[in-house]
């Protein structure tokens, strides 16, 4: 249900009324598979539009869409902020269909409404229903082999044959998101978004005793204490 709360949020991201519509689709999906699978916290399923939707659709408007990208979301889960993104893309105003969207999910049932949601909106998300440490062999691979068009095409990756962006929320702490995301990041081609709580200064300490991070950190427009934490290079300490 879209309450006063997210409809000023709503108008801030400036949505239009198709991805309004489309929006509300995927909230009425959500709620028909959660009857039968945990796709969100129970405590959060009268409030999906602020905890969820709209926590999500901030990262929309951080990515560039002026040329084709890609982007891959990390334990997408729910779908989020995955699915809200390509929602958000495919039903845009420009650029439309410009982000090539990949979510990487261990759940099958997981896999199982994100393809839906997918078919059903007409989105073209790739779903891969594996552990990350297997979707990244599997790229690695793909990309050691004489012809990269099959990956390329399929996931869009850019000229460093990597994702251009890598977003996650709700997955593992900071210090294990990094390791997650070592083998599909590109230095000074790729980005990291990564949707934080309240703990991301211990993370953020945690993870620099193992890891060189050049980051930046940004208020959330939804949670009182929530970060957006940007990641544009990082590398293992020796």
């Amino acid at each position: 249900m879209i309450n006063k709360q997210a409809k000023m949020h709503i108008r801030q991201l400036g949505l239009n009324k198709n991805q309004i519509a489309a929006l509300n689709e995927y909230e009425q999906l959500l709620l028909k598979w959660q009857k039968s699978i945990n796709l969100i916290a129970p405590s959060t399923i009268t409030d999906i539009w602020m905890r969820h939707i709209i926590d999500s659709a901030q990262l929309f408007s951080l990515l560039d869409r002026d040329k084709p990208c890609s982007l891959l979301d990390l334990g997408s889960g729910g779908g989020f902020p995955a699915l809200v993104i390509a929602i958000l893309d495919k039903y845009a105003d420009s650029n439309v269909g410009n982000i090539k969207v990949t979510c990487v999910e261990s759940a099958q049932k997981k896999c199982a409404f994100l393809k839906d949601v997918s078919r059903r909106l007409g989105l073209g998300v790739n779903v891969e229903n594996m552990r990350i440490e297997a979707f990244s062999k599997i790229l690695d691979s793909e990309s050691s082999s004489v012809n990269h068009n099959a990956s390329r095409e399929t996931y869009g990756l850019n000229e460093a044959h990597k994702f251009d962006y890598i977003t996650a929320r709700a997955l593992a702490s900071l210090d294990n998101l990094l390791g997650y995301s070592a083998a599909f990041f590109a230095d000074k081609v790729s980005t990291i978004y990564f949707l934080k709580g309240q703990d991301i200064d211990k993370e953020l300490t945690q993870a620099t005793k193992c890891w060189h991070i050049d980051y930046e950190l940004t208020d959330s427009q939804t949670h009182e204490f929530g970060k957006i934490i940007k990641i544009t290079n990082f590398y293992a300490k020796s």
